[in-house]
């Protein structure tokens, strides 16, 4: 069988691209549609060819000079490979059509015809636009969800603070107080020869000694940072020191002058981390050592407490506080990591970079 002539492939070709195909002159008429086209505008080429600029009658009034802009700077030798707009048929139905124009030219440069393709994408927009809409959705979702999440975090460390507050003022100074009347009749018992009502009483004020230094430990664990100028360091210092008397255990603490300081926010999160870390080494690890540092490394600031301990206990994974500091890491744009083993202990790491976008700036 013998081959079609090339006129014969370029017609076939022509009119199965299953996109709108149009050939126009520098006059704007048009001198060849491929079929996809013709069933689409509703035409016959007998009606449409020859006709100066009788494609603009398929284009909405709002876009004809946009498009029309289009076709002068294309045959000016500008080079417009692609460009969209809407797309009418006789019918009045309308569709997106995004169009690939090639200009032919003659020996001089200049254009004689612009081939232009025509690809219905109504649906990929249409689908585009509601996946951006869901993107966006779902953007507004979890920065609502965050700042609940937030809320409820703050109103978990107002109350806290609170208590503390409560603890300080209230159950701190009576114990203070007590003490200091316990100071006062022990004196003058002994004075009245009284000495075994004395001893007593001595041995009363050295428990409400005890007693105080309790509630303000305690206090100073319920109440936010920077309270008389405390800072995060500072606030880690004072926890070591606490956990150190009344432990057997061997301290090592590390704090890195070159650590910036945090936000307020930032920093009462990492202490948080940091107490409860550390609470768990001392009722949980059986170990020997701990080690409390916070350093500033590469562009991050990096909270890690160590224990040379047997480990958390079997299940502890959603206990011991590890999703509220989880928790408290994403908050401010930190990464937890929890290493733990009965061999080597267990390591809490958070590491909170410089750019962290959490909900407050890490670094002034």
């Amino acid at each position: 069988m013998p081959e079609p002539a090339t006129a014969e492939w370029n017609t076939v070709l022509f009119d199965t691209v299953g996109a709108l195909v149009m050939v126009l002159d520098r006059d704007g008429c048009i001198v060849r549609c491929n079929r996809t086209a013709q069933e689409f505008m509703g035409y016959s080429p007998s009606e449409v060819r020859g006709r100066p600029y009788f494609w603009t009658r398929f284009l909405p009034r709002s876009c004809h000079a946009e498009v029309l802009e289009v076709f002068r700077r294309l045959c000016a030798g500008e080079d417009i490979p692609i460009h969209d707009n809407p797309w009418l048929n006789r019918s009045g139905e309308t569709r997106l059509f995004e169009w690939r124009n090639t200009v032919l030219r003659d020996a001089d440069g200049q254009a004689t015809h612009v081939i232009t393709l025509g690809v219905d994408v109504t649906q990929a927009r249409l689908d585009a636009a509601r996946l951006h809409d869901g993107e966006q959705r779902l953007r507004r979702e979890l920065a609502e969800r965050r700042r609940l999440e937030r809320q409820v975090v703050d109103i978990a460390s107002a109350e806290q603070a609170r208590i503390g507050r409560e603890i300080h003022d209230g159950l701190g100074q009576q114990l203070t107080a007590l003490n200091m009347l316990c100071a006062s009749l022990r004196q003058r018992l002994e004075r009245d020869g009284q000495a075994a009502a004395a001893d007593a009483l001595e041995r009363l004020q050295q428990r409400l000694q005890d007693a105080a230094s309790q509630a303000r430990a305690l206090a100073r664990g319920l109440s936010p940072l920077r309270v008389n100028g405390v800072s995060l360091k500072e606030a880690i210092r004072a926890l070591v020191d606490d956990a150190a008397a009344g432990s057997d255990m061997a301290f090592e603490l590390q704090l890195d002058d070159a650590a910036p300081d945090l936000e307020d926010n930032v920093a009462m999160h990492l202490y948080r981390i940091a107490q409860e870390s550390l609470h768990n080494a001392l009722k949980h690890a059986r170990a020997s050592r701990v080690s409390v540092e916070l350093r500033l490394v590469g562009e991050c600031v990096r909270l890690e407490v160590r224990d040379d301990g047997v480990g958390l206990p079997t299940g502890s994974r959603h206990s011991l506080g590890l999703p509220i500091m989880h928790h408290r890491a994403a908050l401010i744009g930190a990464t937890l990591q929890v290493e733990s083993s009965a061999d080597t202990g267990t390591i809490v790491r958070c590491v909170l970079p410089r750019d962290a976008d959490g909900p407050a700036r890490a670094f002034h």
